[in-house]
């Protein structure tokens, strides 16, 4: 199974998700990285990007492994 990347938004106290092409998402990786400005979480098949966020890094681990809960459960 490939890869899915996803932008993570915070909108009213809840999680939006956009798909990123691979492309994208290595370029935002890059570019966070460099400028302390992205979080980024892998799990299973899927990255989650938490770009310009206001979370700690262990706060992107919890709200990745919620994600990734809620895909397993179909409810994303």
């Amino acid at each position: 199974m490939q890869r899915r990347h996803f932008l993570v938004k915070e909108v009213e106290g809840d999680y939006q998700l956009k798909e990123l092409d691979p492309t994208i998402a290595n370029a935002i990786s890059l570019f966070g990285t460099i400028t302390g400005q992205c979080h980024s979480v892998e799990s299973i098949h899927w990255t989650f990007y938490f770009m310009n966020a206001n979370v700690s890094a262990h706060r992107a681990d919890v709200i990745a492994s919620q994600l990734t809960q809620n895909f397993l459960e179909g409810n994303l």
